[in-house]
């Protein structure tokens, strides 16, 4: 025969392998999404980085109507070209706030040797900077306005960002090393 104790050590083990099977049926059953303060963290950069963008294009709708960027005036109205290259670098950094909330930290966003979404928006974003100012400083120089060069930049920019974002989200959700 066990002893009183011998027993009550036997009942507590039980209990506890019971609990462990509850827990884990629980867990089988429910999606469960864990609390952590990085993890918030790196929401509040990804919602922080997305109100930048959304208040940086508005400032740039505000300064288009204020510079009447319809009529020639002069060169004053390139000002508008530094909101809109700090739109492009917002959206990039948007979406870097966003791979790293769905990789679950930013020590496991892929760096620049290994590719992945870094490489790809400062390649993208440089060669659509390049093609930008190319098709900008044509059509300047064709339809004599600047209007035209601002245009360039925007094409050639938007360009670059749509395929910078698609070669480094690619390259950085591939299967590889994380």
């Amino acid at each position: 025969m066990k002893s009183k104790k011998a027993l009550e050590k036997e009942n507590e083990r039980l209990k506890s392998q019971l609990i462990d099977k509850k827990i884990k049926q629980h867990k089988d059953n429910y999606i469960h999404i864990p609390f952590t303060w990085k993890g918030i963290g790196r929401f509040l950069m990804f919602v922080g980085a997305g109100t930048l963008t959304v208040l940086n294009f508005l400032l740039i709708i505000i300064t288009c109507k204020i510079l009447e960027l319809e009529d020639i005036k002069g060169f004053h109205q390139l000002l508008i070209l530094y909101p809109i290259i700090g739109e492009y670098l917002l959206i990039g950094l948007t979406f870097i706030c966003l791979t790293a909330w769905i990789k679950k930290g930013y020590n496991n966003i892929k760096n620049s040797k290994e590719g992945g979404m870094i490489i790809g928006l400062i390649i993208g974003l440089t060669f659509g900077l390049i093609i930008g100012l190319i098709i900008g400083l044509v059509g300047g120089l064709v339809g004599g306005s600047i209007i035209e060069f601002i245009n360039g930049l925007i094409i050639g920019l938007t360009f670059g960002l749509i395929i910078g974002l698609i070669i480094g989200l690619t390259e950085e959700f591939k299967r590889g090393k994380k």
